[in-house]
């Protein structure tokens, strides 16, 4: 795996610090990866965090470990991202298309959580 391949799956993690306005220092945060603002937002935090630990095991282990199913890796964790950032409220719309890009969405999620947990085993060192 070259550094360029490397960078890529990194620039893909996204940030999850807490953005809250009261600034306190993030303790919590640091030392168990949550804080008081999770619980407004954790069916997106969770996905994102999820994405990210994929996305860093890509960069890290792909230039290590033989495997044969890199990209479905890549597809799994880059579905598990657009779930997280889509809008659920897409299901009420009026449109049509609205929703079934939502559905779909929310299928690929499925699938990949289903994967995820199925072969989360492997993905240990």
């Amino acid at each position: 795996m070259t550094k360029e391949e490397k960078k890529k799956y990194l620039k893909k993690r996204k940030d999850v610090r807490c953005d809250c306005k009261k600034r306190r220092p993030n303790e919590d945060r640091s030392k168990y990866g949550t804080c008081r603002c999770d619980s407004y937002s954790m069916s997106h935090t969770f996905g994102i965090v999820i994405s990210n630990y994929l996305y860093q095991y890509l960069a890290d282990a792909k230039g290590v470990i033989i495997r044969e199913d890199w990209e479905i890796i890549e597809k799994h964790a880059d579905a598990i991202r657009d779930y997280a950032e889509d809008d659920n409220s897409d299901i009420n719309s009026d449109e049509l298309r609205e929703r079934w890009k939502f559905l779909e969405k929310e299928r690929k999620w499925r699938e990949a959580m289903f994967w995820l947990t199925e072969n989360i085993q492997s993905l240990w060192w």
